[in-house]
């Protein structure tokens, strides 16, 4: 049975086109993996229309708590969709701006290699902040 999780705070958007692959070596995989989760884990992601085209979205966010990060990222563990198990946060204090700022610093490498293979391959990035749901 599938579990279901929602991670809310900064995170890193990729929107890429269904028509292109994105080539990343070995060596950004592992770097762009070893400190961000991403949406669909290391599965392919799902393609999503998004201002009337379809682009495939990817989603990286924190793993772990980071250091120096002004809000604990949050993390909703629920058994499933379907348990009656809520999760309910009020965000309205989280100062966006600061933990945008925040991650641009953290994952400045990260960053770094999706910005110069962004130039390549042509595709959409930016750090956005906001709830980020998915299944493992």
């Amino acid at each position: 049975m599938p579990n279901f999780y929602a991670f809310a705070g900064p995170y890193l958007e990729i929107l890429a086109p269904l028509e292109r692959d994105i080539n990343w070596s070995d060596d950004e995989y592992d770097k762009l993996h070893s400190r961000l989760k991403w949406l669909n884990g290391r599965g392919d992601p799902k393609p999503v229309e998004i201002a009337g085209r379809k682009v495939w979205q990817h989603c990286g966010f924190p793993e772990r708590q980071e250091f120096g990060i002004p809000r604990s990222p949050m993390y909703f563990p629920m058994p499933d969709a379907f348990s009656g198990k809520n999760a309910v946060a009020d965000l309205r204090g989280a100062d966006i701006p600061a933990e945008i700022a925040w991650f641009e610093n953290a994952f400045a490498v990260e960053l770094d290699i999706v910005s110069r293979t962004a130039a390549i391959h042509g595709f959409e990035y930016g750090v956005r902040w906001g709830m980020v749901c998915y299944v493992y």
